[in-house]
């Protein structure tokens, strides 16, 4: 959620980060800035301990977090860590709050805080009247003014990044005809002709992404595994069965971006599929760079990608293999392009466990990994500038 927040106590901002990510976080620090010039809350940032802590990496992540934090223009930043180990806890804090010193000119850190499973309490404090051993009860920041109003405005916090993140689980007979349906329709390629059997794939994918956008806007989210009811199971594996195919995975991806030319999936894959209208192909190449290019990069309508990303979801909850690892890699790009880079690399990483080559997922994860965002969000870190 992108709410934002003027905390004016330390409970308020503990409240809040949970709402913030979407989940409660474990084993993590997360890094708050603090926007001039009255201390809202920027960018939120969270890390593994395991990773800030590792010996490999850790350092080089720390970094990468604080220029992040450093280009959203904080006045300071407040520091939480998550987590009953205490010391893992403190060095992993101390390790950002190194990186974040020797950042540019370096960036104050207000404040360290320590949320355990059981209590809450400045990270490293040794006075039991300002702080108890125990930690102040976690009632305190769930009754915070700031989770009431949270609450009431009907924003949700997942017990987990695992359970946030997560696919639902689809109907086992409605998956098995869709695998089926996937099966026989990447059989039928060379039957029906490449041309037309790529067409035809765009058309079902059409009928999804067409079928999720039509769903109240409520059951969306809930739709994003069951699969809408409007589309059959049959037509949904056969997107799936499709997406195996680099050709139809472009032109999917074209469907998406708000090139103003609808006509230009279609000729991309007559393009490619028969050798005429070649300049169809370099209009394609052109524009992915809505997607990267800061100079070119426009940012999605929020709505639109969000049906999107839920109709590729859809997708992937009824697939295996390949299809549902390109699925997810194309949830992962349009995840990235609104913003979310957590979701991102959720979908990102579960796609490259089904194997490391799938390409859409790889570039999602390698810009992660490298902290590039997307060419809008690029063009404002460098109007900011």
């Amino acid at each position: 959620m992108d709410t934002p927040l003027l905390a004016t106590r330390p409970a308020d901002l503990l409240a809040y980060v949970p709402y913030r990510l979407g989940y409660r976080p474990r084993d993590s620090v997360v890094v708050l800035s603090l926007r001039p010039p009255r201390g809202a809350v920027g960018l939120v940032v969270r890390s593994d301990v395991r990773d800030l802590l590792s010996e490999r990496g850790g350092a080089a992540l720390a970094r990468t977090v604080a220029a992040h934090v450093l280009r959203d223009g904080p006045r300071e930043v407040v520091l939480v860590a998550y987590g009953d180990d205490e010391t893992a806890s403190q060095d992993a804090a101390d390790v950002l709050a190194d990186a974040l010193a020797g950042a540019g000119p370096g960036v104050p850190v207000a404040a360290r805080w320590h949320v355990t499973s059981t209590g809450y309490r400045s990270l490293g404090c040794a006075d039991p009247e300002c702080c108890p051993v125990v930690g102040h009860p976690l009632t305190d920041l769930d009754a915070s003014h700031v989770a009431a109003d949270l609450v009431y405005a009907g924003v949700s916090v997942a017990a987990s990044r695992e359970e946030a993140y997560a696919l639902a689980p689809v109907d086992p007979a409605r998956r098995a005809s869709a695998i089926r349906a996937a099966r026989r329709w990447a059989r039928r390629r060379e039957e029906l002709g490449v041309r037309a059997w790529r067409r035809a794939s765009l058309r079902a994918w059409r009928d999804v992404h067409a079928a999720v956008a039509a769903a109240e806007p409520l059951a969306q989210e809930a739709a994003s595994c069951p699969g809408p009811a409007q589309v059959a199971a049959a037509r949904v594996g056969r997107v799936a069965g499709a997406l195996t195919d680099p050709i139809v995975r472009d032109a999917v991806l074209l469907t998406l971006l708000p090139t103003g030319d609808p006509g230009l999936p279609d000729r991309m894959i007559d393009a490619a599929s028969t050798g005429v209208g070649i300049e169809a192909l370099e209009d394609a190449v052109s524009a992915v760079t809505l997607l990267v290019d800061p100079r070119r990069g426009v940012a999605p309508d929020v709505d639109g990608a969000r049906v999107a990303r839920i109709a590729a979801e859809v997708v992937a909850s009824h697939a295996r293999g390949d299809g549902h690892a390109y699925a997810l890699g194309l949830a992962a790009a349009l995840a990235w392009w609104a913003g979310d880079g957590g979701l991102a690399g959720a979908r990102a990483d579960r796609a490259l466990q089904v194997g490391p080559d799938h390409g859409l997922a790889r570039l999602v994860a390698d810009a992660l990994d490298r902290g590039v965002g997307p060419g809008w969000a690029q063009a404002e870190h460098l109007a900011v500038r």
